[in-house]
């Protein structure tokens, strides 16, 4: 994930906490068997929970909000899915996850 993404992102409101999804489908993320997610957004405003069931079947789940995003970095996100890419890793990697707590 570029810095600029993870930059803007840890610049306005991100929230990563526990929390429940409802579409449930196989993962294409390597170490996840499944995944369920539940998105929606609005314009400067970024939301999407994930639920990763990895293969030894242990289970994590991350939210994120972003707002006050300007037009063109809502825009980008929309475009780039980085914002999926962070929450796997979040989901998967605790020193990312630690990252993301020290920037906010």
């Amino acid at each position: 994930m570029p810095n600029r993404i993870g930059t803007t992102l840890a610049a306005t409101s991100v929230v990563i906490a526990l929390a429940g999804c409802g579409q449930r489908q196989p993962s294409t993320v390597p170490g996840f068997e499944g995944v369920g997610f539940k998105g929606g957004s609005l314009p400067g405003i970024l939301t999407d929970a994930v639920t990763f069931r990895r293969d030894d079947d242990t289970i994590s789940t991350t939210v994120m909000l972003a707002s006050g995003m300007s037009d063109s970095d809502y825009a980008e996100a929309l475009q780039s899915f980085a914002h999926e890419e962070m929450l796997a890793a979040a989901a998967n990697d605790p020193d990312f996850l630690e990252r993301i707590r020290c920037a906010m």
